[in-house]
This record gives C-alpha cells, sequence and structure tokens, in this order.
C-alpha cells in the first residue's frame, strides 16, 4: 500500500512570557506529535513518534490556504524525532505533518509520488513529493508543470532546441521546436531531467557536463576485406574518463568518409548507414563495417561531442590480395644512424601494397611508411618471399 496522510494543524504565536505551544489534535493519527518552546533561547522543538516503516514530512502555511514544505524528511525509526527551529516573526503561522508509507532506501532520493522527480528534488524546487495530480493528463505533474512554464526562460529551453550536436543527443531530429522539449525528458540522456539540469546549472545539452572524456580503439582498425563484404571483427571503441572507466551511456557518432553507407549495429543486421550514433556500455560500443564495392581506402570517423576523435583505416582488396598469406617474422632493427631496418616474409606479388603503421595510445594505427613491392624503395623478384626495407625512424 502507498498512501500519505496529514495528520495535524498546529497553530503557533509567539506570546511574550509563553512557556510552550501544544498541538492541536484533530482526528486521527496524531503521531503523539507536540511542539515546545524554550523561553531562554527563543526557540521551538517539534517532536513526534517516528513509526518504522513511515517517512515524514512537515509543511509550513501562514494562513491556511497556501502550504509549503519545508526542506526536511525524517524516516520513522521507531523512537521520538525531534526538529528544532527559531520564529523571526511575531505573526502565528501554522505547521503540519505529512507522512508516507512508501518503502525507501533513500528518502531523499527516491521519488515517492513516481511523477520522475526525486524527493529532495521537489522540494528544492518547491513542488509536492507525494502529489502527481495531472489535470490535463499530458504526463506532466500539475506542479512540474507550473515550473516548467514560468520560471524556466524561453531563452533557456531554446538553446537546447538549438543545440549543435543534436547529431549525438537527438539523431532522429525530434526536438525542433521549444514545445518538444518536456522538464522531465532528458535531452542529453546523462540521467539527468531537463527541469533538474535547469535547476541545478548543469549542461542540458551535455551529457558529460564539463568532465574529461576520451575515446579509445580496441579492436577492428586496419583491417582488410574483399569489395562488398562484411568485416570479421566489428569496430569496438569505448568512451573512458579520466581516471580510466567506462562512461555508460555516453554518446558516440560513427561517420563513413564520403557518406558511403557501410556501417550497421552488428553482424547480422542488414540495415547500412553513412552514420551511426550510439550508447557506450561497459562493454565498450561496436559497429559492423561492410565495405565498398570498389577497392581502395575508406576511413571512419568516431568522435564525441566533446570534440575528441579518432579514426578507423579499413581496406579493400581484391580476391587474389586478401587470399595471400599475412606478413610472418615481421621485425625491426635500429641502425643507430636515425634508420630502422625492417625484414619480413610475404607471398606478395608485384604491385601489392606495403605498409608500415604504428600503434597510437587511443588504440588506432599511425601509417608510417607507405609503398607497394615493385616500387624503388622495396625492389620485387617473382619467386621472392624474404623482404627487407630501410627507413628513416
Amino acid at each position: 500500500m502507498n498512501c500519505w496522510k496529514t495528520l495535524f494543524l498546529t497553530l503557533i504565536s509567539t506570546l511574550a512570557g509563553a512557556l510552550a505551544a501544544p498541538a492541536l489534535t484533530p482526528s486521527g493519527i496524531t503521531e503523539n506529535s507536540r511542539i515546545l518552546y524554550n523561553p531562554s533561547t527563543d526557540t521551538y522543538t517539534f517532536t513526534w513518534d517516528g513509526r518504522v516503516g513511515w517517512t515524514y514530512f512537515i509543511q509550513q502555511s501562514s494562513d491556511l490556504m497556501e502550504w509549503g514544505y519545508v526542506p526536511i524528511i525524517e524516516p520513522g525509526q521507531g523512537e521520538e524525532i525531534a526538529w528544532g527551529f527559531s520564529v523571526s516573526s511575531p505573526e502565528p503561522f501554522f505547521m503540519r505533518l505529512m507522512m508516507s508509507d512508501v518503502p525507501t532506501a533513500d528518502a531523499w532520493q527516491d521519488d515517492f509520488d513516481d511523477d520522475g522527480f526525486g524527493n529532495q528534488l521537489e522540494l528544492d524546487l518547491g513542488t509536492d513529493p507525494l502529489d502527481k495530480t495531472d489535470s490535463d493528463f499530458d504526463g506532466i505533474p500539475d506542479d512540474i508543470e507550473a515550473i516548467w512554464d514560468n520560471d524556466v526562460s524561453t531563452a533557456w529551453k531554446q538553446a537546447v532546441v538549438d543545440d549543435t550536436n543534436w547529431a549525438y543527443y537527438d539523431p532522429d531530429n525530434t526536438i525542433t521546436t521549444e514545445a518538444d522539449l518536456l522538464p522531465n525528458g532528458d535531452y542529453d540522456g546523462d540521467g539527468i531531467s531537463n527541469l533538474e539540469e535547469w535547476f541545478d546549472e548543469t549542461g542540458a545539452a551535455d551529457f558529460f557536463n564539463g568532465q574529461p572524456a576520451s575515446l579509445y580503439a580496441h579492436r577492428g582498425d586496419g583491417q582488410t576485406g574483399i569489395p562488398s563484404s562484411v568485416l570479421s571483427e566489428t569496430l569496438l571503441v569505448s568512451v573512458r574518463n579520466e581516471d580510466g572507466a567506462e562512461i555508460e551511456n555516453a554518446p558516440l557518432r560513427l561517420v563513413v568518409n564520403g557518406g558511403y553507407a557501410g556501417l550497421s549495429k552488428s553482424l547480422s543486421d542488414q540495415d547500412r548507414y553513412a552514420s551511426l550514433t550510439l550508447r557506450n556500455t561497459q562493454a565498450g560500443s561496436i559497429a559492423a563495417f561492410k565495405t565498398p564495392p570498389s577497392i581502395g581506402t575508406t576511413t571512419v570517423e568516431v568522435s564525441l561531442p566533446n570534440g575528441d576523435s579518432l579514426t578507423f583505416t579499413l581496406y579493400s582488396v581484391d580476391a587474389a590480395a586478401y587470399a595471400r598469406p599475412p606478413v610472418t617474422n615481421f621485425k625491426k632493427k635500429s641502425n643507430g644512424d636515425g634508420t630502422n631496418t625492417y625484414t619480413w616474409n610475404a607471398g606478395a606479388a608485384e604491385g601489392d601494397w606495403f605498409q608500415i603503421e604504428r600503434r597510437q595510445s587511443n588504440g588506432t594505427w599511425l601509417v608510417i611508411f607507405s609503398t607497394t613491392y615493385g616500387s624503388a624503395e622495396l625492389p620485387f623478384v617473382q619467386g621472392q618471399d624474404t623482404y627487407s626495407l630501410t627507413i628513416p625512424n
């Protein structure tokens, strides 16, 4: 059972010489609530018996018409709860105790009225954490809608709509007007609602909220396949924070150079795209790639909205070249004169492409030398299977 109740009203008047302000007792549960006045400190202590499994809120009013919550949440532990306060005005004021039996592990962070906004945020906003009345049935509680419509400026909302990084956060382009941006939505997907981002002054159009994030490639770079074939390895990339931990749900975008539609979300996915927007997982992010119908080199740029990027380089070769055995016994020797000598074995053919690459810190490979078998740098003799190449380091 989920329920919340108003338990009592208390009228307090700071009359000179008053020793106590007793709680009025209407019908129903009183929780043995009472208010004690300490004339030596001119302070009050509000106490009540907190039942196990119940959570308590306090409201106050000056006219019994308009009520507001005090930013306090007290879980019942089977013992007396005491809350001290002082009164700055001699005018009477009213208080009442609210309680809920919604099960909770963290009453501040939980959402008792199940409206998408946590109890603490609602107290901060001045909305009711125990009421999700939605008079127009648009999925937004009345009190939240009032804050969104009256307190959040049109300019702030329009700036999110006009976000230049929309392809990362709204790849289907569904947020095109201010009316599309809702308080209980999460434009940047960081788990914080648009309204809460406004209240906290964080970036509603910045998943990382200003924190560093970087891309790392783990698999798939430098692959070779015949034209119009799905490469055997997916492109595996991750988004990590400055401590090296994976950032879950972070947005990243993959774009194929030249607009070729070769990307898909898995090896079995038949749909192909020239660009993909993905959300990172604890295991990283993957995309499959189908090579173009012609021989050549294709690059796929992966980027974050903060500007960090890396590039996968992928190759399409003819069937004969693809079937040749791979390079073996590849070795590097420093000559001490500013050059390196590389030796290897390969069953190459004249005109085949040879390239030396160095793995970078982000996981992709950087081309440091490229030529063909049979060039001046790499002479070719039919039947030869051992090669040597000396180049500057």
